[in-house]
Order: C-alpha cells, then sequence, then structure tokens
C-alpha cells in the first residue's frame, strides 16, 4: 500500500507536466503516461484485491465475519480489476508501448521516457550478471533496480522478438498478437513493479534525515525482497542470478521481517483510516475486538430469539420425521 502511494505521487507530477506540455502542443509524454498508469491500474487494483483477500484468511474467523468489513470490503473493491478498464487489456497496452520502445533500443535511436531507463541496457543484458556478491548486497537499492530492470529488459526484449519472428514467418499481426498475449503479462508485469519499487526507494530519499527514514527503507526492501522471490524463475533462466542469490533473498525476507514486525501497526495507522469509514469490529482504533464481536453478534436479527424464524414451521418437522422412521 505504501509502495501504490509513493508511485502516486510520481504519477501525479508527471501527469501536471503532462498538462504543461500539451498546452504547449508537446505530445511526448502521451503515450509512456498511458502506458505507466495502464500497467499500474492494473497491478496494483490486482494486489488490493488479493491483499483483502489475504488479510481476511489471516484473520480467521473473525474476518469471515461481515462485521470485520472485510467480505464487504473484498466484495466492493475486486470490481476495480475491470471498471475503468479491464486488467487485462489494459496490460496489453502497456506492452505494445514497451515493443516500440524496444525497436528504438534497437535501432540505437534515443528512448522516448524517463520510466523506461532500463530499455537502454537492449544490447547488452544478455552478458550481465547480478551484482550482488554477499546477501546484504541484495538489500542494496542499486542493486535491487538492477535485477528488477534486468528482468523487464529481458522479457519485453524476448517478447518484442518473438513478435517479430511470427510475423516474418507470414503470420499476420493480429493473429501474431493473440498468439503472445499470455506471455504479455509478466512483461508488464516487470515494467510495473520496476516503476513502484524505484518510486519506493526515490521517497525514502526525498526523507532523508526524518525518524522514519530507516522504516521506509526496509519498507522498500521488504517490498522488492517478496517480489523477487515470488517471480524467482525469472531470475534464473538466463543465469542473470544463481540459486545462492535466491537463498539469499530468502534468508533476507526473514530478517526483513523481523525487523518491520514492531511497526508494522504505526504504518497501518499512518493511513489515519477512521472506524466509520473502516466499519470494522477488528480494525478499531481502540483494540477492543471481542467487545465490539459480541455486541455486533447482538444486535444481529438472528439472534433476537433462543429459536430462530422457520425453525418451528419448517427444521423440527422434518426432524421428527425422520425420527419416527428410526
Amino acid at each position: 500500500a505504501h509502495a501504490i502511494r509513493y508511485t502516486a505521487f510520481f504519477i501525479a507530477s508527471i501527469h501536471t507536466r503532462q498538462k504543461r506540455q500539451l498546452a504547449q502542443q508537446d505530445f511526448s509524454l502521451v503515450a509512456e503516461v498511458h502506458a505507466a498508469c495502464a500497467g499500474l491500474k492494473s497491478f496494483c487494483t490486482w494486489e488490493a484485491a488479493n491483499g483483502i483477500e489475504e488479510c481476511r484468511r489471516c484473520c480467521g474467523g473473525a474476518g469471515y465475519l461481515k462485521s470485520s468489513g472485510l467480505p464487504t470490503l473484498y466484495a466492493t473493491y475486486v470490481s476495480a480489476c475491470t471498471y475503468e478498464g479491464d486488467n487485462v487489456v489494459l496490460l496489453q497496452q502497456t506492452v505494445r508501448f514497451l515493443f516500440k520502445q524496444c525497436a528504438v533500443g534497437l535501432a540505437s535511436q534515443p528512448l522516448e521516457g524517463s520510466t523506461i531507463s532500463f530499455l537502454s541496457d537492449i544490447h547488452t543484458y544478455q552478458n550481465q550478471h547480478c551484482m550482488a556478491k554477499f546477501p546484504a548486497d541484495l538489500l542494496q537499492e542499486d542493486c535491487l533496480l538492477s535485477i528488477l530492470g534486468h528482468v523487464a529488459v529481458r522479457l519485453a526484449h524476448e517478447l518484442y522478438t518473438r513478435f517479430q519472428a511470427l510475423q516474418e514467418s507470414g503470420i499476420s499481426y493480429g493473429e501474431a498478437w493473440n498468439m503472445l498475449t499470455p506471455r504479455m503479462l509478466p512483461v508488464a508485469r516487470a515494467y510495473t513493479f520496476y516503476l513502484l519499487v524505484s518510486n519506493f526507494f526515490k521517497a525514502s530519499r526525498s526523507i532523508q534525515g526524518s525518524r522514519v527514514e530507516h522504516i521506509v527503507v526496509l519498507l522498500a526492501q521488504l517490498f522488492a525482497t517478496k517480489h523477487l522471490m515470488d517471480t524467482s524463475t525469472e531470475l534464473l533462466e538466463d543465469g542473470f542470478c544463481t540459486p545462492h542469490h535466491i537463498s539469499w533473498l530468502k534468508e533476507n525476507f526473514e530478517s526483513l521481517l523481523e525487523k518491520i514486525r514492531p511497526q508494522a501497526v504505526p504504518l497501518t495507522d499512518a493511513f489515519n483510516l477512521s472506524d466509520r469509514l473502516l466499519n470494522s469490529t477488528i480494525g478499531r482504533a481502540d483494540g477492543d475486538v471481542y467487545t465490539a464481536i459480541m455486541e455486533s453478534t447482538r444486535r444481529e436479527p438472528l439472534n433476537k430469539s433462543e429459536i430462530v424464524p422457520g425453525y418451528t414451521e419448517y427444521i423440527q418437522p422434518l426432524i421428527t420425521r425422520f425420527q419416527s422412521r428410526m
């Protein structure tokens, strides 16, 4: 959530710059802003929806209760994956932009945009290897971004090359595009998470000297490490990383969790969400969870009587009829 928030600040700034340029008939930022927003909308809504469901599961039976607010929140939010542009369709637009920039990079022409700096390695990435020599190296911003950038440029270049090869073999543009659609999600994901992580670290530098700088850095490291662990096969496919690097990522993940765990509540409270907004028995500011759950249970209409409505009329006759046959 913090990574998304900090990246939203970046998108707001680049959108403001785009509006100034549009007023001067300069359309150079339009394609990049659209591609970045399309990718971020897709993966941020997916992450949010998955995060709500994971939170519900972590809360056990209390999370399953409607009074927890989580079922309602999930049912309300999951639709964001479809409205304002279906996520899968939007990701294809992000990939289309990356294909165009791959063509520019392969022609050794200047790249059009600040969010695709990783494509400057399109001629050399195949000879590169992870710079990490020790586990601590995999916590450094430059090392993490180099890994994310390498995956992004490799996946984009490989898919673009395959797309061109299909067309050269006589397959039409549309057919080739449809054939490769299943492989587009990892390409767009790599680009999008490069944006999220780079802006997360950029935010930590903007608050240097503050009391929360160290916490934001830890959170950025945790976010990047978790993503790299989840997509570890992409790090190993071309030999950029070794199994030792993956083991180090897991070690770092355990260490980061231990350091960040004491800050979990303050990091959540930092969003300053009111009890009225959350409308949750288990997400209360006073922490009096079980009293709130019991009070909510007492207000439940089905609990107003010892015997629920319909039992005497429908269920009890069935039980009596079954028992008479025994």
